[in-house]
């Protein structure tokens, strides 16, 4: 139960945050972009991107692993 309030807290002022940057970008007087970051910031957890992206980030970690090994052994090899 504390979860799903508290879920539903970050969701709605996330959506807050970017209903002020639509706002903010309207009006000359308010700056949106701060509300803008703020608000993807509080909805970024909850979103299917989130998650592609955390997957991509992996993959490309192990990756740039794999060739930084790789590399370190062609070196072994020539200083040899």
């Amino acid at each position: 139960m504390k979860t799903l309030v508290a879920r539903t807290i970050r969701i709605v002022s996330g959506i807050a945050m970017l209903l002020l940057s639509i706002v903010g970008f309207l009006l000359p007087i308010m700056p949106g972009w701060p509300f803008l970051l703020a608000g993807v910031i509080l909805l970024w957890p909850q979103s299917r991107l989130a998650t592609w992206v955390k997957k991509k980030y992996v993959r490309i970690r192990m990756n740039l692993k794999k060739r930084k090994a790789a590399e370190e052994a062609k070196k072994k090899v020539r200083n040899d």
